[in-house]
């Protein structure tokens, strides 16, 4: 399956969610399929739905931050001190973060300006409800 065909089936099946798929167009399409690859159907569903647990998230940061030397811990907690959140936003907000950096469509376009900027992981969120 071709990296297109594998963001569409993944869009799909989060609109099989209840989220409003047909709300989120154009270069943002992109960024959800990133965002859906990345958390898989269930995970992206548990982060925008508010029901991922504590638990779950201190997992997830502590894998993302996780080096050589390091599981992970120790940087996923002082992550979550520095933004102020408890596990489960603190990984919403590492994840949104992350997507918005490094997924613009605009980056890779022969001619950028035939594109509209981007909105931000949490404005695709709140078009999706």
């Amino acid at each position: 399956m071709a990296a297109g065909e594998y963001a569409s089936h993944n869009i799909a099946a989060f609109g099989g969610e209840g989220f409003h798929i047909s709300a989120i167009t154009g270069v943002n399409r992109a960024k959800l399929g990133y965002f859906l690859h990345h958390e898989g159907v269930k995970g992206a569903t548990q982060i925008v739905k508010g029901t991922l647990t504590d638990d779950a998230a201190d997992n997830k940061l502590a894998a993302q931050m996780k080096t050589r030397v390091s599981d992970g811990t120790a940087e996923a907690d002082a992550y979550k001190r520095k933004v102020g959140l408890r596990a489960a936003l603190a990984y919403r907000k590492w994840i949104y973060d992350y997507v918005d950096a490094k997924i613009n469509p605009k980056f890779y376009a022969c001619d950028p300006s035939k594109f509209d900027e981007p909105l931000t992981m949490e404005q695709i969120e709140a078009k999706l409800k």
